[in-house]
């Protein structure tokens, strides 16, 4: 996670590894347009956000980042 993230960026959400009971492809992407909702620094170059989905979407998240294997990309315009 970019450390400089802030509310109000946007980005676009990976599941890095493939995962059967997710539903997910290695380095695919499972929300294009995600609006940060909050962020705090975790350690180690790494963050935990919070971020607005659709319903549709917030289960595959969820699956993926309990599986370790959800990655963020800050999106052009954003303040990183």
């Amino acid at each position: 996670m970019p450390l400089t993230l802030e509310p109000g960026d946007q980005v676009e959400l990976y599941a890095l590894a493939r995962s059967a009971a997710c539903q997910t492809v290695a380095n695919s992407v499972v929300e294009p347009d995600a609006q940060v909702l909050a962020v705090s620094a975790t350690g180690a170059g790494s963050a935990l956000i919070t971020v607005a989905v659709s319903p549709a979407t917030a289960g595959q998240l969820l699956c993926a980042s309990a599986a370790g294997s959800l990655g963020a990309v800050l999106l052009p315009g954003g303040s990183g």
